[in-house]
C-alpha cells in the first residue's frame, strides 16, 4: 500500500529525522532531538522554529498529498500568586507584557527537551 514520509527540519532547512511507514497505521514520531533551539518572545531572542513535513506517497513513488507544519521547542511556567503572576519560559524569570502573557497562555507544546 501506500506509505507516509515524515521528516522534521531545523530552521535553516536541514532534515533532521525522516521516517517512513505504512500509510494504513497511526503514526507517532517520537524522536529526540539534541540541543534544539529554543523558542523565545521576539523581543529576547531568536525565533528557534522547526517544521515538519507529512507526505503520502503512492507504491509508484508519486506524492499525492503533502502536509507542513511548524513548531518550537520551549518550556514554560506560570505562577499565579494573590499578589503577582509570574511567567517563566525556558527556565528564565520573564515579567512579560500582557500580550506575551496571553500568547504564552496559548502556546501548547508537548515536547521534552534536555536543555
Amino acid at each position: 500500500g501506500d506509505k507516509l514520509e515524515v521528516s522534521i527540519y531545523d530552521s535553516d532547512g536541514v532534515c533532521l529525522r525522516k521516517l517512513d511507514t505504512d500509510a494504513e497505521n497511526t503514526v507517532c514520531l517520537k524522536e529526540h532531538i539534541e540541543n534544539p533551539s529554543l523558542w523565545w518572545t521576539w523581543d529576547k531572542g531568536t525565533q528557534g522554529e522547526y517544521f515538519a513535513r507529512v507526505e503520502l506517497i503512492s507504491n509508484e513513488g508519486e506524492v499525492l498529498d503533502s502536509q507542513r507544519s511548524s513548531f518550537a521547542f520551549c518550556t514554560k511556567e506560570i505562577i499565579r500568586e494573590p499578589d503577582k503572576t509570574e511567567y517563566i519560559l525556558n527556565g528564565k524569570y520573564k515579567k512579560v507584557p500582557v500580550l506575551d502573557a496571553a500568547a504564552l497562555q496559548h502556546l501548547h507544546i508537548n515536547v521534552e527537551t534536555d536543555t
